[in-house]
């Protein structure tokens, strides 16, 4: 079975209760967080059904932490805003490719090169660190997701692993002095690597815990468990 992610509001079936927008702006889970490692769900979801987990943004004490916890200038970060990304034309390559059915020779071996690439695939890190959106970033975003999750299956994985720990290690999002807005998006982006990312590789869920840069992304980590869980509670209903 299939779960889709939105990133304004989470789906989730059977019964469950989601609370409205909270006085930070984020939404909130009713029940209360898993805090044990997933046994997480079947399989990623597909670019075409996803968005990406919203978390809470954690109480004024923990945005007081957050803030010192945070190594990058907001000011910094939004420089680049509204620059294009200069893989855009491979992510577009490899989007035509994975939404072909079959495959000619020369289109494997391009899938092939675009999965053991390591410059293209340290690259797209970038694409991650933009705190607001811009374009069709989002977009872009999902592209490179799979791109790096197909890297992990079959091209050079320990690459992609590297740029996704660096995207769920950085500390942006625990600076208070973001805007909401950009504090939501990079909430999104991580919550969408790590929810990727732990169904495709549940043994190492511990290790993305563990990278994990504050109490921001903690929460971020909680949601996503407890997304899974009730995936998998949802599914048992089903067979």
């Amino acid at each position: 079975m299939k779960w889709p992610l939105d990133k304004r509001h989470l789906y989730m079936g059977g019964a469950f209760l989601i609370l409205g927008l909270a006085t930070g702006g984020a939404l909130l889970f009713r029940a209360p967080a898993s805090t044990s490692a997933p046994g997480l769900p079947i399989s990623p979801v597909p670019t075409e059904n996803r968005g990406a987990i919203k978390t809470a943004e954690g109480e004024a004490g923990e945005s007081a932490k957050g803030a010192a916890a945070a190594t990058t200038n907001p000011l910094e970060v939004t420089r680049n805003e509204g620059q294009p990304f200069e893989n855009k034309t491979e992510l577009a390559s490899f989007k035509t490719l994975k939404q072909k059915v079959f495959l000619t020779e020369e289109e494997k071996e391009q899938r092939k090169q675009f999965i053991q690439d390591r410059a293209l695939l340290e690259n797209l890190k970038n694409l991650f660190k933009y705190p607001a959106p811009y374009q069709d970033l989002e977009a872009q975003q999902n592209v490179a997701v799979d791109l790096l999750l197909e890297a992990i299956k079959s091209g050079d994985a320990e690459t992609a692993r590297r740029v996704f720990t660096d995207v769920i290690a950085d500390a942006t999002i625990e600076n208070n002095q973001l805007s909401q807005d950009q504090r939501q998006n990079l909430a999104g982006v991580k919550a969408e690597v790590l929810y990727q990312w732990s169904s495709l590789e549940p043994d190492r869920a511990r290790e993305m815990q563990q990278s994990l840069p504050g109490p921001v992304s903690q929460k971020i980590w909680k949601n996503v468990v407890t997304q899974q869980d009730l995936n998998r509670a949802e599914s048992a209903l089903a067979k």
